[in-house]
């Protein structure tokens, strides 16, 4: 976490179990949707501008800093011939030594990349995990978690082991 947030960003430790709490909330419900195909897509809490428009390139910028800590795991999506317009609109936000962007989005003019990119939101988080799904086991283990290691049952009184900080009967074990 050091790495996302800088040394101790938190005031105390509860505060720093609150924000992991809220983090895996979201993964789960981001999650939910790619793999349960919900057609409801989860909400995007983006800045906005002084116009009143979504401002998407902190969030870019953020999935870029995240994409950075695993680059080589993400060459197979860069490097493929169509699925790396999936992830394009976030470097067009990347500007090279000239300030030129370090990619562009076909058809999508600079000053529109923040309404385009929170209107296809959606889509494009489940075009990466539809890429990661469908490439061969053997092409996406750098993907892959590292396998779980052997743990004793947690009892459903205590707190999640995903870090949610709610009993595991109402977090992770429900259902």
């Amino acid at each position: 976490m050091p790495m996302i947030w800088g040394d101790a960003p938190f005031e105390s430790e509860q505060q720093g179990q609150w924000v992991l709490a809220a983090v895996m909330a979201r993964l789960n419900e981001i999650n939910q949707f790619v793999r349960l195909a919900r057609e409801q897509p989860p909400t995007f809490h983006f800045d906005r501008g002084p116009d009143g428009e979504p401002s998407v390139r902190g969030w870019a910028m953020g999935f870029l800093k995240a994409l950075s800590l695993r680059e080589d795991a993400w060459v197979p999506l860069l490097e493929h011939e169509t699925a790396h317009q999936l992830v394009a609109p976030m470097f067009a936000y990347m500007a090279d030594a000239n300030g030129d962007p370090v990619m562009t989005v076909d058809d999508v003019p600079a000053d529109e990349l923040d309404s385009y990119l929170a209107t296809v939101m959606p889509d494009l988080i489940q075009g990466i995990y539809a890429f990661w799904e469908l490439r061969e086991p053997s092409e996406s283990q750098s993907m892959a978690p590292p396998a779980p290691s052997r743990r004793r049952k947690v009892g459903r009184n205590e707190p999640c082991p995903c870090g949610s900080g709610r009993k595991a009967k109402r977090c992770c074990g429900a259902g």
